[in-house]
């Protein structure tokens, strides 16, 4: 078992059944490789073998270190298409390889021009490009949970940034703990107490930053992030990630609730990619926040009052962030902007504010706030006020037989009714 999974035996009867699986498509892509050869079409086609995502088995899919993020990708070339292989049959070919690239190496197969919108590189063909330094990586909703996570990989090291270190990589989403029996006796272990730090890091508070030498660190569990000698390359991976969020113009900072209201009678996409969206700015003011340093309070403060709704999203998620670190004395200047931000233009916001008014103690204030959203807010807002609910309610900010009273005659739609659900068959 890799060892962040606890040995259970419902974890070792999981990952027998995926090496089965595994074993079972071994055999029928040898049945689909013998229908070419039968049809006589095998020397005339080029066969991609490649999964959707990592491993299927908890802390796989959706999770942005290798076990999520790394795939197969196993390609067969006939002799007569041989020029256009990297390499021969049967070696391995050692490059950084991102999905984006798909497209644009078959357009480069078939000598087609390559679109000037395409953000992939060719890796076959005649025209091949040059190899990629690293590989730029994403954490975005899952179903009904709320994370944003950014991570570049090279060759060598994975560098991630967790802007919402606040939320744990194990969010309870329903779709691996009712699928997976592992997911459920994972986190019944946690639970228990019988994990230790490597196993039960999964279900705890996230650090701001992660940086991972992969070749001595194969399931990346030792975070070098304060280890001196690998400064330079932090720096370079910092710089790296950056510049790939600024030149996509990211929208994972951009909460879904606010796209009809930033976007107007254009397009997300639209908004992205104009003077309107202040991506430097969010992009600084969110790389504060995920440091978790108290130190930044004031700025956050300052930033609450900023005509633009991002700003105060994300000055507002720095506080809450900070949560219970925010001393006392400093809390005396926080709580009258964090009460303004309750009657935000923008309920993104107010969702934010209560969540952050809640760990701070007025927790009265805290629940009409979620409660109105709850009504009042559109799909998403109406979702990232249950997910602050159920964080309130692990926190201790309010009860359990609260939480349900807020969500129990409420009616939403897919994907918004699973954290009602859960919410609802808890004890």
């Amino acid at each position: 078992l890799p060892p962040y999974h606890p040995d259970t035996e419902v974890i070792r009867r999981d990952w027998a059944n995926y090496y089965d699986q595994i074993t079972r498509m071994d055999e029928q892509v040898g049945k689909v490789l013998e229908e070419l050869e039968q049809s006589g079409l095998s020397d005339e086609t080029i066969v991609f073998y490649y999964s959707d995502h990592g491993g299927a088995l908890p802390r796989g899919k959706r999770n942005i270190h290798d076990s999520g993020t790394r795939v197969p990708l196993i390609i067969r070339i006939p002799s007569k298409w041989s020029h256009l292989a990297p390499a021969s049959p049967g070696e391995w070919v050692d490059e950084l390889v991102s999905f984006v690239d798909l497209p644009a190496s078959v357009f480069n197969l078939c000598g087609v021009p390559i679109p000037a919108n395409y953000e992939g590189r060719p890796f076959l063909g005649e025209h091949r490009a040059a190899p990629r330094e690293h590989v730029f990586l994403y954490r975005g909703r899952m179903d009904e949970r709320y994370d944003t996570v950014r991570a570049v990989r090279t060759a060598d090291f994975r560098y991630v940034r967790n802007y919402t270190p606040h939320r744990p990589w194990g969010q309870h989403y329903s779709y691996p703990f009712q699928v997976l029996p592992s997911m459920r006796s994972w986190y019944d272990e946690f639970t228990a107490g019988r994990c230790n730090a490597v196993q039960a890091a999964y279900w705890g508070r996230k650090p701001g930053e992660e940086l991972y030498r992969v070749a001595g660190d194969a399931f990346e569990i030792d975070n070098a992030i304060a280890d001196p000698q690998y400064a330079e390359e932090l720096a370079e991976l910092r710089s790296a990630l950056s510049a790939e969020i600024l030149e996509s113009r990211d929208t994972g900072f951009i909460p879904e609730g606010m796209y009809d209201q930033l976007a107007g009678e254009g397009t997300i996409y639209d908004y992205a990619h104009s003077q309107a969206y202040p991506l430097e700015r969010i992009l600084e003011l969110a790389n504060q926040a995920s440091d978790g340093d108290v130190r930044h309070l004031p700025d956050y403060l300052a930033e609450m009052d900023d005509p633009h709704p991002l700003v105060r999203y994300w000055a507002t998620t720095g506080c809450l962030i900070l949560g219970e670190q925010i001393p006392a004395q400093a809390r005396e200047a926080a709580m009258p902007k964090l009460r303004e931000r309750l009657n935000d233009t923008t309920y993104d916001v107010r969702v934010v504010a209560a969540e952050t008014i809640g760990l701070l103690g007025d927790r009265e204030a805290a629940m009409r706030t979620i409660a109105d959203v709850l009504k009042h807010g559109n799909q998403y807002e109406a979702l990232a006020a249950q997910n602050a609910l159920d964080f309130m309610w692990q926190a201790g900010t309010m009860s359990l037989a609260q939480a349900q009273s807020l969500v129990r005659d409420l009616e939403f739609s897919e994907p918004g009714d699973r954290i009602p659900r859960y919410l609802l068959s808890q004890e």
